[in-house]
């Protein structure tokens, strides 16, 4: 868990996949707001290597995961964008 405030506040989480899990790996997810200039950043920071059990279908999960990150870039940058309205 991230929660960092000050000039710059920080809020995040990350999370591992258990060991039998279809993949193996990480993400992280971030939201920064910088007081000086208000602005507002967000990261999504993942890897993962499948097991060899999916390995045939990772180019599918890959193309999931892609269009996880940018659904999930698109939803943040509508609702801090209306935040400003």
């Amino acid at each position: 868990m991230i929660e960092e405030k000050g000039e710059t506040e920080r809020y995040g989480f990350a999370y591992g996949t258990l060991r039998d899990h279809a993949e193996r790996g990480e993400e992280r997810f971030s939201v920064e707001l910088r007081r000086g200039d208000e602005t507002v950043w967000y990261e999504v920071l993942a890897f993962s290597r499948p097991s060899p059990l999916i390995s045939p279908t990772y180019p599918l999960a890959r193309m999931l995961q892609r269009r996880f990150a940018q659904d999930s870039r698109r939803a943040m940058k509508r609702e801090t964008s209306e935040a400003n309205c």
